[in-house]
């Protein structure tokens, strides 16, 4: 395995030079899940000179991230008094809704208008990555705060070590080459079909083994009546490479921590709102079941573990999230969130 990262790596490493200039001073290369982080001194030329990554991006076929060397960021409070000065009077941000993440190099603003900061073709978030060094991250501000949100934001800029080793660690398994020459497509029905609840399909390829959904019936009277019958096939969770989650309905996120209480440690794949609506419903989930003195098969640190390893992605984009298998999320229009997810298998 190690060997065909490796070649892989070596390849990509040796696109990323011979495409983009000196001038960029690149410091490294890094798998991020299912993403290519280049690491830059000068992030000035690279702003203005957007057409090599995407002229990159489409050479490689791979998702491209561009971040700045730590040592060519401004400190925290420099870089805090500079973005500030650069919004707009009426931008309805403070102080309290930005947080730096260090590992990252990524700045996350709350606004109430993320459009602001992508007018006039990104010109207010281009400057801010340009005079701080600081990638921003845009987070829509709620009308309403939510507690236990505002709780997972913290949670996740403050195991940003942890994170990024696990973005690392599913880019190994991501970006290599392919083990085998057969190609085939299984699709097994774990649960939700001919029932209500407990959702979850298993497909699987000559390389892959990958999740759609893993959902509970909560009016089930037994707790293997409730769940995937993801033993029936013999498979471990930790065997699974990939889980697709369709939307935050518990019939078909409700077991999701399951997997990771049980030896599983891959990606999560969805959107943005749906990554916060099942994390709410899943921690109001555990309130509810300890209040009326039942028992979960997980508890609140398989959540944290969830959604440490929980890769929010945007309608309409193409992702590798195995070896021979890219994902690709449409809006569904059946709830805050939801996707229909096709699956691009081999060269399909």
């Amino acid at each position: 395995m190690v060997v065909l990262v490796d070649k892989v790596r070596a390849r990509i490493r040796e696109e990323i030079f011979k495409k983009i200039p000196h001038e960029a001073q690149v410091t490294k290369v890094e798998f991020e899940g299912p993403e290519i982080a280049i690491y830059v001194k000068n992030v000035k030329f690279i702003i203005e000179n957007e057409s090599i990554i995407k002229t990159l991006a489409k050479t490689i076929r791979k998702r491209i991230v561009v971040r700045v060397d730590e040592s060519s960021r401004l400190p925290e409070r420099e870089a805090l008094k500079r973005i500030l000065s650069l919004l707009p009077q009426d931008a309805a941000i403070d102080e309290d809704d930005i947080t730096f993440d260090r590992v990252l190099g990524e700045v996350v603003i709350k606004t109430p208008e993320p459009k602001v900061f992508f007018q006039d073709d990104k010109l207010l978030y281009r400057m801010i990555f340009q005079v701080t060094g600081w990638r921003p991250k845009i987070v829509r501000k709620p009308p309403l705060k939510s507690k236990i949100l505002e709780a997972a934001l913290r949670y996740l800029v403050s195991e940003s070590d942890e994170r990024l080793k696990v973005l690392r660690a599913i880019g190994e398994r991501i970006h290599r080459q392919t083990l085998f020459k057969d190609q085939y497509v299984r699709i097994t029905a774990l649960g939700g079909f001919q029932e209500v609840g407990r959702s979850a399909i298993l497909v699987e390829t000559a390389e892959s083994k990958v999740l759609l959904d893993f959902g509970f019936n909560p009016s089930a009277p037994l707790h293997k009546q409730a769940m995937p019958r993801l033993d029936a096939l013999g498979i471990r969770p930790e065997e699974i490479d990939a889980v697709v989650v369709t939307h935050a309905h518990l019939d078909h996120s409700g077991l999701v921590p399951f997997l990771f209480k049980y030896g599983y440690d891959g990606p999560v794949y969805t959107t943005q709102a749906t990554r916060d609506l099942m994390v709410l419903l899943q921690l109001d989930l555990l309130d509810i079941s300890k209040r009326e003195g039942k028992s979960l098969p997980f508890d609140i640190k398989d959540v944290h573990k969830m959604l440490l390893h929980t890769i929010p992605l945007r309608y309409g984009e193409v992702t590798d999230i195995t070896a021979d298998i890219r994902l690709t999320l449409y809006d569904a229009g059946h709830v805050l969130g939801s996707a229909m997810a096709h699956l691009h298998i081999g060269n399909g």
